[in-house]
């Protein structure tokens, strides 16, 4: 098989890439402000204002440069699943292999790559401790007209039992945020809250979009639910031992069920190959640790979490392209969320990051560890 292109060619595809790269910004309000959340936090979101400029840059020849020493080197890894024999497997990994290196008639090398060679994706670990810790705040803004704001707060690495607690109580916290500042507030449309995990951290995720309220009062509001709710689960008020006995049962029922297709069962493979380094027994592992939990327990998993000592807070305000007179309003976030701190662009590196060491520092997933219940227990 011969690829090939041209000049030609190339400039039709750079221009497509440019404009669906501008497209991409044309998104709501929070979705935007979402983006930006996750360009600070994650090694490998870059800026899409980055990707456009890197793309109005590059050129035919240094195209004809770099693939040659891209195809230079390949380590290729190959997940097939369904109903397929060994044989099968093979020879689609040899059409694969003879594609990609056409001169190559080696067989298959059993040893895999060594893993100093591997490329790992990193997740910014937000300073815990002042002076230079959180929360922080950060300000964009863009041709969407609606106001949003995004607010994620980082429970760091939870062992197994608590990311199972964390599991079960969430939905009533959701559940009260939707009540609260959709329902009654009535700030938007769009009004959610989550638990979301990135490369082993836990992380509470805040989003509401809203057409009349600025976005650092949003910001204000989620923090007075998220005392409110910790008050409410202290009191006993929020989540009642029965609810918390029901989702644990309902969790029960569904570890007696197996897998229902080839899809999930590859699905499920690939998670605990990838995510959860090999791990085959976590499941059964979570499952004999639901009779062992307890409301108690669950509720200082949340405190811990949510709690305002919890300075890993990154919160992004969004509002549409401002005038001058609404600049300075954005000036003074630190008045209007006098617990935050604005963060502000640092050096910009050639790749489009921004952000860097003074908040924080990116780190690796760390390996997966998730103790069975009789080891916790001693």
């Amino acid at each position: 098989m011969v690829v090939s292109t041209s000049k030609e060619v190339f400039q039709a595809q750079l221009q497509l890439l440019q404009m669906d790269f501008k497209n991409s910004l044309k998104k709501g309000a929070a979705a935007l402000a979402a983006d930006r959340l996750w360009n600070v936090m994650s090694s490998e979101q870059l800026e899409v204002e980055a990707l456009i400029d890197a793309a109005k840059a590059v050129s035919f020849d240094e195209l004809l440069h770099f693939v040659p020493q891209l195809l230079a080197e390949l380590s290729c890894e190959l997940f097939i699943h369904g109903q397929v024999e060994l044989h099968d497997a093979i020879d689609t990994w040899n059409l694969t292999k003879a594609a990609l290196w056409p001169q190559t008639t080696s067989t298959i090398q059993p040893e895999p790559l060594h893993r100093v060679y591997y490329y790992h994706p990193e997740v910014r670990a937000l300073p815990t401790s002042t002076p230079g810790a959180g929360p922080f705040v950060l300000p964009v803004s863009g041709s969407t007209r609606n106001n949003a704001a995004v607010l994620v707060v980082d429970g760091g690495v939870l062992n197994c039992q608590d990311h199972l607690a964390l599991e079960l109580i969430y939905p009533v916290i959701s559940s009260a945020f939707f009540s609260d500042l959709r329902t009654k507030q009535q700030l938007g449309y769009l009004v959610s809250t989550t638990i979301t995990t990135m490369l082993g951290r836990t992380m509470a995720l805040f989003v509401v979009e809203s057409s009349f309220a600025p976005p650092a009062n949003i910001i204000v509001r989620m923090d007075a639910f998220i005392k409110k709710t910790l008050s409410m689960l202290a009191d006993g008020t929020l989540l009642k031992e029965k609810d918390l006995q029901q989702a644990i049962a309902t969790r029960e029922a569904e570890c007696k069920v197996p897998v229902q297709d080839i899809a999930a069962m590859s699905s499920l493979l690939r998670t605990v190959l990838l995510d959860l380094d090999g791990d085959f027994d976590v499941l059964s592992k979570r499952c004999s640790m639901l009779p062992k939990l307890t409301r108690a327990k669950a509720v200082k998993v949340v405190q811990k979490l949510l709690s305002e000592e919890n300075l890993r807070r990154l919160a992004v305000v969004y509002s549409a392209s401002v005038s001058p007179s609404q600049q300075r309003e954005v000036g003074q976030l630190s008045k209007t969320l006098p617990g935050y701190s604005v963060m502000k662009p640092e050096v910009t590196l050639a790749s489009g990051r921004k952000y860097l060491d003074s908040y924080g520092h990116f780190v690796p997933r760390p390996k997966y560890v998730c103790k069975a219940l009789v080891d916790v227990e001693n």
